[in-house]
């Protein structure tokens, strides 16, 4: 039940849009009232689909009356006609239109009224008088516009053309059109601006009055009137825009551009462009002119309009009535025949005209200048700077090597010969259960880097600490006795359950160490990524430590770490790892000049006595047998 109900309260409303976009209104041809051949008695309104023949146009809102009057005759008969004259598109036809029947009536003195006109009254309507000619009166061309929805002005009903000058009075009248539908007058007006009620202004009759036009005033002005015709009430409405502008100027334009006795500089074969804007104040039937003048000449009485020509008017601007409009000329290329030559630019309006003329110079070539050069100059010192910048960045690390290498007696604090220290590290990693490789790295390495090609001493658990005693006053004592402290950082260091808690009192006393007195710090290296159980790599300082203890989160949280990469050149002493290991160690100590071996003298030997030297001489000189019989004697 509840749904009939509401069909039948929506039941109007269909029946009212059916109509409006009903095609067949009074504008379809009936066969039955259409003759089949158009005979001479009906050829009279066919008149109207002659070309030659203007028709008034009338325009109407669907569910408006719609009223059609002849102002030449009153007694006429009405015709719909269709087709086109020449047959082409449909045979001509005219259907007779019979007042008195369905919407139709006789609105008096000929005139014929419609009610709640359709968008299907669309059509050629004639009226033509009753004599036996039938000669056609006046023809219609009618329109019926359908409103969009969601919008209250029809465009195409639209009424234009109407001006409201700023601070004075305007009076807005309801159109004629409604004095024709409602003779007998007007029973209420409703005004309405853009669709709202408007309060601004005085309805005196038929009439509408702003006493003040202000800028806010402009808009669409409609007129809502209730009129009683054929005993029955009907609505109509028409809408008007309103313009709103300053006062009728009076006064001739003004050239803005170019500025009177302005120059403008070119160089020869230069495509120019020169402007000129004017300025004009509001006129009811604006015509603006402006032109061009050469020494007083139009422009086409001495250039050639290919190479000097005016482009068009156009305006730039517009409030309230007022104009800028420009007009330039162009040059295509720039002579002698230019230079020195005076160019006026003309505008003109009812009151007058203003002018200002400009002048072209030619411009000389630029002078030599050596900003370019300067400025290139400092470019290349400013691109040279930030090169060498970037190159000292990149090569710091072995910068400061080689200044602290080599100035070794700036940091003699840190070594050896003052700080009363035995070792330059000690080396702490997983004794027990070691990731990979990581025993072999610790024990074999780095001492043969460290101690084998720079000189430095390490402090090794296995090596460097006898058994037997304390284990861990043996550490504590080694490492107060160490300047750094080298953590190899694994997972299996990082699980103290699986590393044992050599390791662990090794890392908690070097940071008591580098805590407590400053003397000693710890070097962070990564030998495996800690979260990743000995496989692939780590990326960050945090993002491997979830793994680790409380002691190495903090000092993972506060120290920079070194990772070594062996499938990287870092394996080679020179090699990157080894360079940032070097930058976090102490500098090294100087290394003594080696003993000189002392020279091993030739020995001397004893002179011979030179009696012993003579008489072996003299034995030489003897001869042999002097020799035997000294023998004999003997």
């Amino acid at each position: 039940m509840r749904s009939l109900h509401r069909l039948s309260l929506s039941l109007p409303t269909l029946l009212i849009i059916l109509l409006l976009l009903s095609p067949a209104g009074l504008s379809s041809p009936d066969p039955s009232t259409t003759p089949d051949p158009v005979t001479p008695a009906a050829s009279g309104p066919l008149h109207c689909l002659d070309p030659a023949l203007k028709a008034s146009e009338v325009r109407a809102e669907a569910l408006e009356p719609l009223l059609l009057e002849p102002l030449r005759e009153a007694n006429v008969g009405w015709f719909l006609v269709g087709g086109h004259a020449d047959g082409g598109g449909g045979l001509p036809w005219a259907r007779p239109l019979l007042p008195g029947r369905g919407r139709l009536r006789d609105a008096g003195g000929g005139a014929l009224w419609v009610d709640a006109a359709v968008v299907g009254d669309s059509g050629l309507y004639a009226a033509v008088g009753r004599g036996g000619q039938q000669q056609v009166v006046e023809c219609f061309n009618v329109t019926v516009f359908l409103r969009t929805p969601g919008s209250c002005v029809i465009p195409e009903l639209l009424l234009t053309g109407r001006v409201a000058f700023i601070s004075q009075s305007h009076s807005i009248q309801c159109t004629a059109l409604l004095q024709q539908l409602a003779p007998q007058g007007l029973l209420s007006i409703t005004w309405l601006k853009d669709c709202e009620p408007y309060e601004g202004g005085q309805v005196v009759g038929n009439n509408l009055l702003i006493p003040r036009v202000m800028a806010g005033d402009e808009g669409n002005f409609s007129c809502v009137a209730d009129f009683r015709r054929f005993n029955r009430t009907w609505r109509v409405s028409r809408t008007r825009h309103i313009r709103v502008v300053i006062p009728t100027n009076e006064k001739p334009p003004t050239v803005l551009i170019p500025s009177k006795n302005a120059t403008m500089e070119a160089e020869i074969g230069q495509r120019l462009h020169v402007p000129c804007l004017a300025f004009f104040g509001y006129e009811a039937s604006l015509m603006p002119l402006m032109y061009w003048l050469v020494d007083d000449k139009f422009v086409e009485d001495v250039y050639n309009a290919s190479d000097v020509w005016e482009q068009q008017a156009r305006v730039v601007n517009e409030s309230y009535g007022e104009r800028y409009v420009e007009r330039p000329l162009e040059l295509t290329s720039v002579t002698a025949r230019h230079v020195g030559r005076e160019f006026t630019c003309i505008a003109m309006n009812a009151f007058g005209f203003g002018r200002s003329s400009m002048f072209i110079v030619r411009k000389e070539p630029p002078a030599p200048s050596h900003t370019a050069a300067v400025a290139g100059s400092l470019m290349g010192c400013v691109a040279l700077l930030l090169l060498l910048a970037g190159l000292l960045y990149a090569r710091r690390i072995d910068l400061l090597l080689f200044y602290r290498d080599h100035h070794h007696h700036l940091h003699s604090s840190n070594n050896n010969t003052a700080d009363g220290k035995e070792y330059d590290a000690y080396v702490s990693f997983c004794t027990e259960s070691p990731s990979p490789g990581e025993e072999e790295f610790a024990l074999k390495t780095l001492p043969q880097v460290l101690e084998g090609e720079f000189g430095y001493r390490l402090c090794l658990l296995d090596r460097d600490i006898l058994p037997g005693g304390a284990m861990v006053e043996e550490i504590i004592g080694a490492i107060d006795r160490s300047r750094r402290v080298i953590v190899v950082l694994s997972p299996a260091y990082a699980a103290s359950a699986r590393c044992g808690g050599a390791s662990r009192c090794e890392l908690e006393a070097g940071l008591h160490a580098m805590l407590a007195s400053g003397d000693t710090r710890l070097v962070l290296l990564q030998f495996l990524p800690l979260g990743h159980g000995g496989r692939g790599r780590g990326r960050g300082r945090g993002s491997s430590s979830s793994a680790a203890g409380p002691a190495l989160r903090r000092a993972l949280a506060v120290l920079p770490v070194i990772r070594w990469r062996p499938s990287d050149a870092d394996t080679a002493p020179s090699g990157a790892f080894w360079k940032r290991l070097r930058y976090a160690m102490p500098p090294r100590p100087p290394r003594p000049p080696p003993a000189r071996r002392p020279e091993r003298r030739p020995e001397r030997r004893p002179e011979r006595r030179p009696e012993r030297r003579r008489s072996e001489e003299e034995r030489r000189r003897r001869p042999m047998g002097a020799d035997a019989e000294e023998g004999s004697s003997s």
